[in-house]
């Protein structure tokens, strides 16, 4: 299990909403075992989609997201993370202007998620299972907008 401090782009645009990225720190799962992946936003968001890359979606299953206290998910088991896959091609700015990273990250889930606003104060936890036998690595890029 890990839990490091992911990083944020506020994206603004002409039109009136601002978007946010908040790339998720990636953690190594053991085979069949579950991990937790735990961020903070900087700014005050409504999540609207969570992106798995390919890679990693074919190996995980979303047990459980929570923002603050509060679960995502209604009702029981795990969602797979094939579900919100997409074409994530890297997870952290790493030094970055949020417009390249842009670029490297296209979002092809279909289903816009209406979740709860998340704070600074929040953090945006996803507990996962490994469904492969071997280890592997899981991250993820949580979309949004702005709340002003």
């Amino acid at each position: 299990m890990s839990s490091e401090e992911g990083s944020v782009a506020l994206i603004r645009n002409t039109h009136k909403y601002n978007h946010v990225v908040v790339a998720a720190p990636m953690i190594a799962v053991r085979g069949g075992e579950e991990g937790t992946v735990v961020t903070r936003s900087r700014v005050v968001f409504r999540p609207t989609h969570l992106v798995v890359p390919r890679p990693a979606a074919e190996h995980f299953t979303i047990l459980d997201f929570k923002i603050g206290k509060n679960c995502q998910f209604d009702g029981s088991g795990g969602v797979p993370a094939g579900c919100f896959s997409g074409d994530l091609d890297a997870y952290s700015l790493d030094g970055d202007h949020p417009s390249e990273f842009l670029k490297r990250v296209k979002p092809d889930v279909p289903l816009a998620l209406r979740l709860d606003v998340a704070t600074p104060h929040h953090d945006l936890a996803l507990r996962v299972q490994n469904t492969s036998p071997c280890a592997q690595n899981f991250h993820c890029a949580i979309f949004g907008i702005l709340v002003e």
